[in-house]
């Protein structure tokens, strides 16, 4: 018996429906050194949004992850480089696409939401060697991306998510609704906890969504700075399956995926598939552990996002 929650929420705040553009370029500050290596640690090699990621406000909220999702074809053929580990690309990610911030000459990934026998297609899936982001129990998490959407019909598009046949959590998008699900299946029960935005975001400008998880049982649902649903859910998640060390790949299908969901793909089986496939950008992903962003983390990402540059950035 499937138990299904959803809570949908207007109108807590007025959302921003104006087009997001760049900044002139004489309000932008100066480009990082071009013989900057962000990798040593330097303020001074980050752009503002990447310094803003990084570096929250105090006690510093850093993700785990971090994936900038601007290398081009030249860097590497079919993974990307990010803080905490890498992101293996499904054959039909196009790379190098214009990205969604302000100031910043960083680019983007574009999903073509193809349908087909192909094991990889058009996601990214992170690294099951490095990439742990299964949130088992009640643990707190979070979740941050820039998306502009090609398309979106009656499909519940992922965004980004783990999931497990046992249970998982996922960011989704269709025509009437954005929406972020915790879930648990087990002893012939169903149980999903929804919380939506009730209608469907722009296709015409990049949006910023955040969702997250707090460690009072709360989800929160956030769209370019401001909260847009909040619920709460205290489903026990399940944690990463078990490794097959003998074939070296997961006994189980539970990895971070981003652009479609990985509920019943197996890396063993060789007609596996993955399905829900977005169809439009995706750029700055970021997934959070114990210390997730709130509210103000959220809006001055939005504000460094769109405009370039925040007075409370450190450094």
């Amino acid at each position: 018996m499937l138990r299904r929650k959803i809570m949908i929420m207007v109108g807590l705040a007025s959302l921003s429906l104006a087009a997001v553009t760049a900044a002139q370029a004489a309000e932008c500050p100066p480009p990082p050194p071009s013989d900057c290596r962000p990798a040593d640690g330097s303020l001074d090699c980050l752009t503002p949004y990447a310094r803003g990621v990084m570096y929250g406000n105090a006690p510093a909220v850093s993700p785990v992850y971090y994936w900038r999702l601007g290398e081009d074809l030249d860097f590497a053929l079919d993974w990307m480089q990010g803080v905490g580990s890498t992101l293996d690309l499904g054959s039909q990610v196009q790379r190098s696409q214009p990205g969604a911030l302000a100031c910043d000459e960083d680019g983007s990934v574009a999903l073509s939401g193809a349908v087909s026998d192909q094991v990889w297609e058009s996601h990214l899936v992170g690294d099951p060697d490095g990439v742990r982001a299964a949130a088992p129990g009640t643990a707190p998490f979070g979740l941050a991306i820039w998306v502009k959407p090609n398309r979106l019909d009656a499909n519940s598009r992922r965004i980004m998510g783990h999931e497990l046949p046992a249970g998982g959590y996922f960011l989704a998008a269709r025509s009437d609704r954005l929406s972020f699900t915790r879930y648990e299946h087990g002893d012939g029960s169903s149980h999903e906890d929804t919380i939506a935005l009730s209608h469907g975001l722009p296709n015409d400008r990049w949006s910023f969504v955040v969702a997250t998880y707090d460690a009072d049982h709360v989800m929160h649902l956030y769209v370019d700075g401001v909260q847009v649903a909040e619920g709460d859910s205290k489903l026990a998640l399940p944690d990463d399956p078990s490794w097959d060390f003998e074939h070296g790949e997961p006994a189980g299908t539970g990895r971070l995926v981003l652009g479609a969901s990985g509920r019943s793909y197996d890396a063993r089986v060789p007609t596996s598939r993955m399905y829900l496939e977005w169809d439009g950008g995706l750029d700055e992903a970021a997934f959070y552990g114990d210390r997730i962003p709130e509210a103000s983390d959220v809006d001055r990402l939005w504000r460094i996002g769109t405009t370039g540059w925040s007075s409370d950035l450190p450094g």
